[in-house]
């Protein structure tokens, strides 16, 4: 039995007026959990932000500016399809929902499908009149654009709820503008500015707990309650990458499969391309191998082993799974890397391409079976 080398990203987005540090405490303890860090990679989303820009020369960008450069960081950092929890603190719920909101505009609802929920806490959904008096004052000698949507009830941010809440929060399938993610609002049972009306506002799912607005993401230990909600998001998301591979033999044909997870479906092109791989000159040899591992992307095979020893099967079944998991993108890095780097004259390359575009179509899914030969 063997992991999947597949990882879920944790993406944290802070505050207003906050910064990176903001989540030390929870990326110590994600860091320090044996059971998801291996599966985790974290993204700490960081912008520019603050109370008071008093250069004339400089501003601080609005929320939907922050958004798109969301958008960027997570194009630029993940790989297509790694499935994504978001976290996020106060203003960095509504840069959140704000991103999705574009990218559904934007008709890429599909895509969105790798967004297994997103966890807010203590974010203003009906905005916060906390220290009004003295915000207004502050407004007549500096504008904030970020301030400015925080405030009661903006069009702005109503607008976005509304949509968050249409077409994803009550969405039944997954269409080019809408899409079912799960949101969870927090508020912490000591803040006073963001009030629990406010920071669960329309989300059905989450709840109070302790902590004042800057506490509230800052858990003292596993036990914690922001750090449980953290794990509960992440561990169905870790549970589906580490779903085993098991070799079964159909006891009928006496033939080897493959079944992924739980589907009980069996997928024996893993077992059939690993042989035609292992027919390869250059792969028989375990350096021959090991170099070819390495043309392929990290999320791909850092959590293969091959080792000293280990057969030529053995070790491109590894490769080969590892590429199922991510269905249409590993099956192109498969034949990425076999085009590019193996000996295109050699009948034995050839036949493996073919037996790959014959029983590996475009479009086959983790749980489908074995298309007819």
């Amino acid at each position: 039995m063997e992991l999947l080398p597949a990882k879920v990203a944790l993406v944290l987005v802070h505050g207003i007026d906050s910064g990176a540090d903001a989540w030390d405490r929870m990326i110590a303890l994600v860091r320090d959990d044996p059971d998801i860090h291996p599966w985790v990679q974290i993204e700490n989303f960081v912008y520019p932000t603050g109370k008071l820009e008093w250069r004339p020369a400089r501003t601080f960008p609005d929320i939907a500016s922050v958004a798109d450069s969301l958008r960027g960081r997570i194009e630029r950092s993940l790989p297509a399809g790694m499935p994504i929890v978001f976290a996020a603190h106060s203003q960095g719920g509504l840069i959140v929902q704000r991103f999705l909101v574009q990218q559904l505009e934007a008709g890429r609802g599909v895509e969105l499908r790798r967004v297994k929920s997103v966890l807010m806490f203590a974010t203003p959904n009906l905005g916060s009149d906390y220290l009004e008096f003295l915000r207004r004052v502050a407004r007549k000698l500096v504008d904030n654009a970020q301030e400015a949507e925080l405030r009661l009830a903006t069009r702005e941010v109503v607008e976005t709820l509304s949509k968050v809440t249409n077409r994803m929060v009550h969405a039944r399938e997954v269409t080019a503008t809408t899409v079912p993610i799960r949101f969870e609002a927090y508020a912490g049972l000591s803040d006073n500015i963001v009030k629990p009306h406010s920071a669960r506002a329309v989300f059905g799912s989450g709840g109070s707990i302790p902590g004042d607005h800057s506490e509230i993401i800052r858990p003292t230990s596993r036990d914690s309650d922001a750090y449980q909600i953290l794990r509960q998001a992440l561990d169905p998301v870790v549970t589906e990458s580490e779903k085993p591979i098991t070799e079964l033999r159909d006891p009928g044909t006496g033939r080897s499969g493959v079944t992924i997870g739980d589907t009980g479906r069996p997928l024996d092109i893993a077992l059939d391309i690993a042989n035609a791989l292992a027919r390869v000159e250059t792969l028989q040899e375990f350096n021959g191998r090991n170099a070819f591992k390495q043309h392929f992307p990290p999320y791909i095979r850092n959590g293969l082993s091959f080792a000293l020893g280990s057969t030529a099967v053995s070790d491109l079944g590894q490769l080969v799974r590892a590429c199922i998991v991510y269905e249409d993108d590993g099956r192109a890095q498969l034949i990425e890397a076999i085009t590019s780097w193996l000996e295109q004259r050699e009948p034995a390359v050839q036949r493996a391409l073919e037996l790959i575009r014959r029983v590996w179509p475009e479009g086959l899914r983790k749980g489908d079976s074995h298309p007819p030969a």
